[in-house]
């Protein structure tokens, strides 16, 4: 096992998560083996606003120059470590219909049997963690190296909610925040109601529970108190794969540049994260979230206030 060196300055947000290649098939193209995972969209959408570290693993198929290019974009990956004996996790899926329904091909994750979360020394003291989709096991496992954040979120998707319940529960007692989709959110829960399966996720004791519901934006429950806010709108999509990982990067990556998580910061973080998860969308794969530059993103945040509030 090796470590990728990496600046030394700090992150402001670190994340756990998968690091993946992706064979995506949707409705209007398909990509081979093109770069993913949750903690590599958090990481990308995070980075407009602070400086993120990564922490995964990745095989002996992983490039070198994939992990400089995120470091070139003040991605800090020094907690990613190499398992030489290993392959990078990988996953392809198709999308079906109008991209509201997705089918597994194909996963491969065998890299997770050796792999424990290793975290930076540096980092223990970080203020602002993402568990990114992925084991409860590797999520709880970085948790415990973590002195005490006093923002820590935490997102999951229906296969460890189905197989591994207990550990998501435990994930959720010891989060601030919850980030998971509608259907997540439902299966959860088992309720009906979206607001009521943000009161029954908050009952664990997150301080606030946000349920993304795609191109529709999100509910967010935060001090007992419901607000909607609005996604982006697009005229087309090429691959939603990420959006809602890259929406949380967004979501994270204001609140550690503000240093505030309670009522307007969290409303407008909303807002960004949107913003974010909707160039997200544009293409197969991250690309487009490598190469958008924090000036995209303004412009993008402006016409989206602009709707909102109908100026």
């Amino acid at each position: 096992m090796r470590e990728v060196a990496s600046g030394s300055s700090v992150p402001t947000v670190v994340t756990v998560g998968t690091i993946a290649f992706d064979t995506i098939h949707t409705p209007v193209a398909s990509a081979q083996r093109v770069l993913g995972g949750s903690a590599i969209y958090f990481a990308l959408g995070a980075r407009f606003f602070v400086r993120p570290g990564l922490v995964g693993a990745v095989g002996n198929d992983f490039p070198d120059e994939e992990l400089s290019q995120f470091q070139a974009r003040g991605i800090d990956t020094l907690g990613v470590q190499t398992l030489a004996r290993h392959r990078t996790f990988s996953w392809e899926g198709r999308y079906l219909d109008n991209f509201s329904r997705r089918e597994t091909i194909h996963v491969d994750v065998g890299i997770f049997e050796a792999y424990a979360p290793k975290l930076p020394e540096a980092w223990r003291h970080v203020p602002f963690v993402f568990l990114a989709n992925g084991s409860p096991t590797h999520q709880v496992g970085l948790l415990d190296q973590i002195a005490g954040a006093p923002c820590v979120v935490s997102d999951s998707m229906n296969l460890w909610i189905e197989i591994d319940r207990k550990g998501t529960e435990k994930v959720f007692t010891r989060s601030h925040g919850v980030i998971l989709n509608d259907e997540e959110a439902l299966q959860f829960t088992g309720e009906a109601s979206l607001l009521r399966a943000a009161r029954r996720i908050a009952d664990l004791g997150p301080r606030f529970v946000i349920i993304k519901k795609g191109e529709h934006g999100c509910l967010c429950l935060s001090g007992g108190r419901c607000f909607v806010v609005p996604g982006y709108p697009l005229e087309m999509v090429s691959d939603p794969t990420g959006a809602g990982d890259s929406f949380a990067g967004g979501v994270m990556g204001f609140l550690a540049e503000r240093g505030d998580v309670q009522g307007a910061s969290l409303r407008e973080a909303l807002l960004w994260g949107g913003v974010v998860g909707s160039l997200c969308v544009e293409t197969l794969g991250p690309e487009r979230l490598i190469a958008a530059t924090r000036r995209d993103i303004d412009a993008r945040f402006s016409a989206l206030r602009a709707m909102v509030e109908g100026t």
